[in-house]
């Protein structure tokens, strides 16, 4: 992909602007972005946004490094967060707040999973009792690996929303999700 990630636009906003937006609703006390490779370009949106971040000095051990630094900033009284690669902008907040009804609900499941289209996408909502268990995970197969052993106890929830199988991985997804935006915005 041409150019820094975090930073391309998406309609008016950067991909990280929208994910940071995303999370600005009562129900999320606690917004923590993870930064690593060309940390000092995010720094400052991600404080005009309203999170707060932290750095992952291991970065380039992968995505999975970044997972366990932002879950070790999680606070103690923390009962479940969410995970969204800054390249899944454009969930729907309607997701977020589905989520966390489901999670409050129907308690006890260790993850709740948005699904569309047959599928699996992002955020997940990640009960905080899972906080340990990535954080001593060796890494095999990332997070994914591990929540495998949580899968028969985990919760599937159906939403309309296609943003939470869109990421932006190469110049073409970026168009994609250019023109979606369009045609939200356009509805």
């Amino acid at each position: 992909m041409q150019g820094f990630k975090p930073l391309l636009h998406v309609g008016p906003r950067s991909m990280l602007d929208h994910a940071l937006a995303l999370f600005q609703i009562p129900a999320v006390i606690d917004c923590v972005t993870v930064v690593g490779h060309r940390a000092e370009e995010l720094i400052p949106a991600i404080e005009t946004g309203g999170g707060r971040w932290v750095l992952n000095k291991h970065h380039d051990d992968g995505m999975f490094s970044s997972i366990q630094v932002g879950v070790a900033a999680l606070g103690h009284s923390c009962a479940a967060f969410f995970l969204l690669p800054v390249d899944m902008c454009l969930v729907r907040p309607h997701t977020i707040t589905s989520l966390l009804h489901a999670y409050a609900t129907h308690p006890g499941a260790p993850v709740y999973y948005p699904h569309t289209e047959n599928r699996r996408g992002h955020p997940p909502l990640i009960a905080a009792r899972l906080r340990e268990p990535i954080l001593t995970h060796n890494g095999t197969d990332g997070l994914r690996g591990l929540l495998r052993d949580y899968e028969i106890h985990s919760c599937t929830i159906a939403l309309d929303d296609p943003f939470i199988l869109m990421d932006a991985d190469t110049d073409k997804d970026l168009a994609k999700l250019r023109k979606r935006y369009q045609k939200l915005n356009d509805e």
